[in-house]
């Protein structure tokens, strides 16, 4: 039994004594004035009684100690359901102290939202100023072309009408009645040679047609492409594209803008170490051209592992197509940033050309 158990006893004991006290006190008194008597008086009518019994005293020890031991037994019950609480207090006070950490990080992360919220409207700001510039000069390039067209159309006309105009003129030439004839020697000192249709024509005081000379253009070199840098025969070609960049692009604009810029660098500093070509570029896909299936393979693991340790955009990772995924062994990253979906083709005889109508590379074979 520990000190505090001993003192309690002792408190209970002595609580106990001094309630059979004034209880012996309280029923003197009561019996004294039911008497009608005074105090003293039933004090000695009190001691006149007959004595109890050694039984009858024993049994009341005996009682009262079982009441201190009832009290005793309330008293520890009372004990441990105090250390109870205390014990349920303290796991309380862990489960506030865990949701104030808890706290404290979604504020952290709201911060950080809210950081790069006024990042994307500051470059939606810088975007939108640039549109409305890009607008306003393809207006006035718009303007240019069409009063460039509108003149273009009007000496369109003009030279229609002059054609046409000597082609009624040859016409009346042919038809008109013989002129006099002059002597050799006028028609030898005239300047006017009005027998010619263009004499005709000047002197009408119509300016004849001026014809474009086109001799010195050599049509086959316009939008020639030098084909040697370009494989031919065994070609390996590979479709590199970003996987949900719809998506991305819709609820992260600012974010993906930054992510493509790293995107692109590493596909062109990739492929041009294997030795690869970009034969088409669409948004943010490629089509590159390598000499043979291995370059390819490698321009691809190379390309993926330089992916995967890039520094992306946090809010990307709030997304599924560009949330991060770790080996829950080593904890290494699998996935992190943009997903890059590739594709491989491999054939032989494949020889590449221009698109006439595009000017863009194409393989055939």
């Amino acid at each position: 039994m520990s000190d505090d158990d001993a003192e309690t006893i002792k408190m209970a004991k002595e609580l106990v004594f001094k309630l059979q006290m004034d209880l012996v006190r309280g029923s003197v008194n009561k019996m004294g004035q039911i008497l009608g008597g005074k105090r003293e008086d039933a004090v000695m009518h009190h001691y006149d009684t007959p004595r109890k019994s050694q039984e009858e005293l024993e049994a009341i020890v005996q009682e009262q100690k079982d009441m201190i031991k009832v009290f005793l037994e309330d008293i520890l019950r009372h004990n441990n359901a105090i250390k109870d609480m205390q014990n349920k207090l303290s796991q309380r006070e862990s489960v506030i102290k865990d949701y104030l950490d808890e706290l404290h990080v979604r504020v952290e992360e709201i911060a950080e939202l809210k950081a790069e919220a006024v990042a994307s409207q500051t470059e939606i700001h810088r975007l939108a100023i640039a549109l409305e510039e890009e607008r306003e000069s393809k207006a006035i390039m718009q303007s240019a072309f069409e009063h460039q067209l509108q003149h273009s159309t009007a000496e369109l006309t003009d030279l229609q009408y002059r054609y046409e105009l000597l082609e009624k003129t040859k016409g009346m030439a042919r038809i008109a009645k013989p002129r006099p004839q002059k002597s050799a020697d006028v028609r030898r000192n005239s300047t006017d040679d009005e027998d010619d249709v263009e004499g005709i024509y000047s002197s009408m005081g119509v300016l004849a047609p001026t014809a474009i000379d086109l001799t010195d253009v050599e049509f086959e070199s316009l939008g020639n492409v030098d084909l040697t840098e370009f494989p031919q025969d065994e070609v390996a070609l590979l479709s590199v594209c970003i996987d949900g960049a719809n998506v991305l692009w819709e609820k992260a604009a600012g974010a993906m803008r930054k992510a493509v810029v790293v995107y692109k660098d590493i596909v062109r500093q990739c492929y041009r170490k294997y030795k690869g070509v970009e034969v088409h570029a669409s948004n943010d896909c490629y089509l590159l051209a390598f000499s043979n299936a291995t370059d390819a393979l490698a321009f691809g693991l190379t390309a993926q592992s330089r992916l995967v340790i890039q520094d992306w955009p946090h809010l990307l990772a709030n997304y599924p197509q560009a949330r991060n995924k770790n080996n829950p062994e080593n904890h290494s990253p699998i996935w992190k940033g943009l997903r890059v979906a590739m594709a491989l083709h491999v054939g032989n005889g494949m020889l590449a050309s221009v698109d006439g109508a595009t000017g863009n590379i194409q393989y055939e074979g």
